[in-house]
């Protein structure tokens, strides 16, 4: 069975070697096009957590290079356009003051709370590499030793986590 079959099939070390053969090539696409290397680290792993969660209903009509680097430019101009928009859009608001703002922030405490459920909601092994990572401060590379993972699935686990969290906790950044 090929690599692509197992994927679908949820074959977590197929997805690995396919995550593992591709990760540097899409990041370098995203690279090219964003000149930020955090943007294209986060791209590419929205990418292959894409991948992941559309395994099953996957249909290829070419190569999966192909398509993996299809999808990096099209994200990467995707990323490109929210930015555009993004700064048109803030250009044009005036300058609010404090007192037009409505609502009341949250409370260090309240944030820190909302936070740690952020964190806790996370599946795991995302949840423990993310603490390992920002808890603990170890190296991307400790991590892999500590948990017997590449050092590429663990930047795939830490980018999925940061990417659930700023989901989650986006209505406080």
């Amino acid at each position: 069975m090929d690599v692509l079959n197992r994927l679908k099939n949820g074959d977590e070390q197929a997805f690995k070697t396919i995550f593992d053969t591709y990760w540097q090539s899409v990041y370098a696409v995203l690279l090219k096009y964003t000149s930020s290397e955090e943007d294209a680290e986060e791209l590419t792993q929205d990418i292959f957590y894409s991948l992941w969660q559309r395994r099953e209903d996957l249909c290829l009509q070419s190569e999966l290079s192909h398509y993996l680097h299809g999808s990096a430019k099209l994200k990467a101009f995707q990323h490109l356009r929210n930015s555009y928009r993004q700064q048109q859009r803030f250009s044009t608001l005036p300058m609010l003051q404090d007192s037009n703002v409505t609502g009341q922030p949250l409370t260090y405490k309240e944030l820190e709370l909302e936070f740690k459920q952020a964190i806790d909601g996370l599946p795991e092994p995302g949840r423990e590499i993310f603490l390992l990572t920002h808890s603990n401060l170890y190296s991307q590379k400790e991590i892999a030793e500590k948990t017997g993972r590449s050092i590429q699935m663990v930047k795939y686990y830490i980018g999925t986590a940061r990417h659930q969290l700023k989901k989650k906790l986006k209505n406080h950044l």
